[in-house]
């Protein structure tokens, strides 16, 4: 930060990397990245990208913050029944440390609330309910001090404790805070009500063994679910509903956001850490080269526990998925395709492991866009190759051809 302040003369606005997440509400479409403001990009019918604006402020909605220049939440989620987007925001600057903004349509702010936790944390996500925003407050702590010592901001510090939070949605009334066991949740599935009128929450939940958090050093995530009692404050039920595998990128259909749904999907860590097969592959991160469906419903005539597999696909050596899984209902609504981008990377072959040559030789690594029929998972229904190969990126969305310039 210092270097880039007298590179360029100023201490205000030195991130803009917008490149986490899409967003989409009416016809405008926002990049993301929690700790800048968004920008809003458009595509064309042809696939060109332009920016229509950066540092994006949505009217006043997104207040400004020294350093970042202000922030939206990587991760928001659009109400299934009344089409409102919500976000959840963090910062380190000032209490309230926790901000949630819903907004209607074409990002017009309808309402901010700030919720206050003890001490800063990444809330990298939410989720909702009919009546509830879900806060993840997990000790994944920001302290800038750390930054002086030139050390990451985030780090794990399990004596902060970890909480489950629910805002209401539409009162002014307090937030329910629940205990639940320590780890880290970075993407949450889903959330409803049930009518006895508890909350039920699906998410990725992993627990670090050392300071360095789930981001500096790979923590193997699994798919988990808390049973919330709101009227006696206390979690009910807390439990790993599949031990054996692991996944990252939990992605429900649109239509079921808020609503019970039967299964979620994700991506399977195969591989992560030492020394691996490909080419220049991560050394302390991960490779996600498959794509799984769980269930997540006891179901005792048909023998289905909820965390068992539903469908798994997984993609050819060398290949590795760039995008998490994309759920779009399909037309008529009965089942689902998954939509999925995989790039292949070729082993080292010689040239003295040169990634420049590998990315624009033209053809030693290349990507395709995959469909997979979200009730036979065994092989995708349709594989376009693309023109270019795609970088590891993760997080995609699904733009609606008219909603294209």
């Amino acid at each position: 930060l210092l270097r880039n302040g007298l590179t360029f003369g100023t201490f205000e606005v030195q991130k803009d990397t917008c490149n986490t997440a899409l967003a989409i509400s009416g016809d405008r479409v926002l990049a993301l990245m929690e700790q800048a403001p968004p920008s809003e990009v458009e595509f064309s019918k042809q696939g060109a990208m332009r920016t229509v604006s950066s540092m994006e402020r949505l009217g006043g909605a997104v207040p400004y913050a020294p350093i970042n220049g202000g922030s939206l939440g990587a991760h928001g989620r659009t109400d299934s029944r009344t089409g409102d987007r919500i976000h959840v925001s963090y910062t380190s600057s000032e209490r309230p440390f926790v901000r949630v903004d819903t907004f209607g349509e074409d990002w017009k702010l309808k309402s901010s609330v700030g919720v206050d936790v003890p001490t800063p944390v990444m809330v990298h996500d939410c989720a909702l309910t009919e009546n509830f925003v879900v806060i993840l407050d997990f000790p994944l702590t920001i302290r800038p001090a750390r930054m002086i010592a030139d050390k990451f901001p985030v780090e794990f510090e399990p004596e902060n404790g970890s909480r489950i939070g629910l805002v209401p949605r539409r009162s002014n009334g307090d937030t329910i805070w629940i205990d639940v066991e320590n780890g880290v949740v970075l993407h949450a599935a889903n959330a409803y009500e049930r009518e006895d009128g508890t909350v039920v929450v699906h998410a990725f939940k992993s627990i670090p063994d050392g300071d360095s958090s789930y981001i500096l050093e790979y923590t193997p995530a699994f798919l988990y679910e808390w049973v919330l009692d709101i009227n006696a404050g206390r979690v009910v039920e807390e439990r790993c509903l599949n031990p054996d595998v692991l996944v990252e990128f939990p992605s429900v259909e649109d239509g079921l956001v808020g609503k019970e749904a039967k299964h979620t999907w994700g991506l399977v860590t195969t591989s992560f850490g030492g020394p691996m097969t490909q080419y220049a592959s991560p050394q302390s991160a991960v490779l996600l080269d498959a794509v799984v469906k769980f269930s997540l419903d006891d179901d005792d005539e048909a023998g289905i526990k909820a965390g068992d597999i539903a469908g798994r696909f997984d993609l050819p050596s060398g290949w590795h998925f760039v995008s998490e899984p994309t759920v779009l209902t399909k037309t008529g609504g009965d089942g689902q395709y998954i939509l999925m981008i995989a790039t292949y990377v070729p082993p080292a072959d010689g040239r003295k492991n040169d990634p420049v040559a590998l990315a624009t030789d033209g053809y030693s690594m290349k990507s395709q866009f995959l469909v997979i029929d979200g009730d036979d998972m065994s092989k995708p229904v349709f594989i376009a190759d693309l023109p270019y190969h795609v970088n590891y990126g993760l997080h995609s969305a699904y733009l609606d051809w008219d909603k294209m310039k």
